[in-house]
């Protein structure tokens, strides 16, 4: 067995005071192995901590003044040690000993959980190592993979949908290369093997879509009339974590008057102070994508000072009224005079709304 020791004998008889010698080679080269150990007598010959290095044929010679005489010890790399009958035939001894060595994998360390761009080409490898080579089977999910083109089902929306993606072994198939595309969440196994044993080693894939917003890169005008509520929808897919910022900075919980419930970001009680540009970002380990709502308040017109003003002038003079008023967007006015609207000798201003107006008695003016 592959890691025992073995002794080769190779034991001759002589005859009167003639002196033999003893040789050992390997495959035909007198060099040795590291771990093979040769005693004076050369009668035998010790392999420590067997190894594939170790695998061939032994010749053993012995010499005399007389001629020379052969003998064969062949090992074969199997595993575990078993011992065949020893022939003789004339100068022939053949010993056998097989030793097999099980699959082990290469690398010791490996990525277990692995996230990949739904899209993007899947590797996985399963380097091994053994005598013999180790054959090799992919599963996915526990499905065996033979073909170039893997089909599966998966489900969205709750319909199933069915799924070819193209694939290529490569490296005596330690090497797996898969389109990601459609995928979700999988389970994939390297199944090795050979006559001394077998291993496994599983993969879970989890792909990854990139976030995807609804008209990303534009922006959004939301109109809001003063004190009401805002509600900014962020029409996000995927699995994503969202951000809102206000003009570049993050926007907490702790900014008071907003609320952030997952995609939607909830403006309370809405001022003239609010109107900004406001950004949802959603990001994920496959990328990022954003879009801008730009809040525009409604303010209704409220005319500044009192609603009601007396007025008094001259008769024949000329008269300045003003009707100073605040609103978003900006306002239209009008003017009436007791409840008509006003003669041809008014003129009316449309910077502040002022009227000229020469009057001849009092009235009642109001400004719309």
């Amino acid at each position: 067995m592959k890691g025992k020791a073995v002794t080769l004998s190779c034991e001759s008889d002589s005859y009167g005071s003639d002196r033999t010698t003893t040789a050992w080679r390997l495959n035909g080269s007198d060099v040795l192995p590291e771990n093979v150990q040769v005693p004076l007598d050369g009668q035998r010959i010790f392999v420590v901590d067997t190894a594939l290095s170790n695998v061939g044929t032994y010749t053993c010679i012995v010499r005399n003044s007389a001629g020379e005489s052969r003998k064969n010890i062949i090992l074969n790399v199997i595993g575990w040690f078993r011992f065949l009958n020893i022939h003789f035939r004339i100068d022939v001894l053949v010993n056998c000993c097989l030793v097999t060595e099980p699959p082990e994998f290469v690398e010791k360390q490996f990525d277990q959980n692995i996230r990949v761009i739904s899209g993007s080409p899947l590797s996985l490898a399963c380097l091994v190592k053994g005598s013999p080579f180790p054959l090799i089977e992919w599963r996915k999910d526990g499905m065996t993979i033979t073909d170039n083109v893997f089909s599966f089902f998966h489900s969205t929306y709750n319909q199933p949908l069915f799924c070819s993606q193209a694939l290529s072994f490569s490296d005596n198939g330690q090497r797996l290369t898969i389109d990601s595309n459609g995928m979700t969440q999988h389970r994939f196994t390297c199944l090795v093997s050979n006559k001394a044993g077998s291993i496994a080693r599983n993969f879970f894939v989890q792909s990854v879509i990139p976030p995807t917003i609804k008209d990303a890169g534009d922006r959004t005008i939301v109109e809001v009339t003063e004190s009401q509520n805002a509600v900014l929808q962020c029409p996000v897919v995927g699995d994503v974590d969202i951000t809102w910022r206000r003009q570049g900075r993050t926007i907490e919980d702790s900014d008071g008057v907003f609320t952030v419930d997952e995609t939607r970001l909830v403006l309370m009680n809405v001022q003239k102070s609010h109107e900004d540009i406001f950004t949802c970002i959603a990001k994920n380990s496959a990328g990022e994508a954003a879009r801008d709502f730009e809040v525009v308040v409604l303010v209704a017109p409220r005319v500044i000072g009192s609603l009601v003003e007396d007025v008094e002038v001259v008769e024949g003079r000329e008269l300045t009224l003003d009707c100073d008023h605040h609103a978003s967007p900006e306002a239209s006015a009008s003017w009436t005079k007791d409840g008509e609207l006003l003669p041809q000798t008014a003129q009316v201003r449309k910077k502040q709304y002022p009227v000229l107006y020469s009057l001849s008695k009092s009235a009642r003016r109001l400004c719309v």
